[in-house]
């Protein structure tokens, strides 16, 4: 299920490359890859910024309250739920990496935080994310 449930997700949100995503990286999206497999997916923001990674862990967090959905916050991928995290390789290099697991589980809010990405995907730009969400400029910190 954990694996069926990472290539649902990654080929759901493979064509919402238009907005503020660039691209989403996981091995069933690749040509030829009929059984690759991957617990996570990668999602690379179009302007890669630390502070723009804020603004996105920010919006997703308000939506998943918002929404009431069973998805977590935090870099323990247990691999049972769905579950997201920022992972800052080198702070120093100013930029970060978004990940998603949909987890073992699945269900209705796996399904609709997959709305939720596709909506944040939507945007044309951080900017017009930060102005729909009335947010101030947020910093990473």
């Amino acid at each position: 299920m954990l694996f069926r449930n990472n290539a649902w997700l990654a080929e759901r949100l493979s064509d919402a490359t238009d907005g503020v995503f660039q691209s989403f990286a996981h091995p069933s999206l690749s040509e030829g890859s009929g059984r690759a497999n991957a617990p996570f997916i990668v999602c690379e923001l179009r302007e890669n910024t630390l502070d723009n990674h804020a603004v996105l862990q920010a919006v997703v967090q308000e939506e998943i309250e918002r929404r009431r959905l069973n998805v977590v916050y935090g870099n323990s991928f247990g691999f049972r739920t769905t579950r997201f995290d920022l992972i800052v390789p080198r702070k120093s290099e100013g930029n970060a990496l978004f990940k998603v697991a949909a987890g073992a589980l699945g269900g209705p809010s796996l399904n609709q935080f997959c709305d939720v990405l596709r909506d944040i995907a939507s945007y044309p730009s951080m900017a017009k994310l930060q102005e729909r969400y009335k947010m101030n400029a947020v910093k990473w910190k």
